[in-house]
């Protein structure tokens, strides 16, 4: 099962911030991509996820996850939320001063 979202990349980003996507409610296991490049994979004792998205992004952006599924297992999906986030660099931020 390929679960897919296009989304336009955030604006205005500092060089010091960085941008998440976070996953949760996962059932089963499988990788999640971002324009077609693996950024990882999530396995069944994960019930959240996260992953980094490699900067600067295009302006339009694909994200799929892709949850393997066996007909004899329990359903798998996500369940939960799917959210970017925008993190700010700490010590990059702290140096900036």
């Amino acid at each position: 099962m390929i679960l897919r979202r296009t989304f336009h990349a955030p604006s205005n980003l500092d060089p010091h911030e960085s941008v998440h996507v976070l996953l949760t409610g996962l059932k089963g296991q499988g990788a999640i991509r971002l324009n077609g490049v693996e950024l990882g994979e999530f396995s069944e004792a994960d019930s959240t996820a996260e992953f980094q998205f490699p900067l600067p992004l295009p302006f339009t952006n694909q994200l799929e996850i892709c949850v393997r599924w066996d007909e004899s297992a329990e359903p798998v999906g996500v369940f939960g939320a799917v959210a970017m986030e925008i993190r700010q660099d700490v010590d990059a931020s702290m140096k900036r001063r």
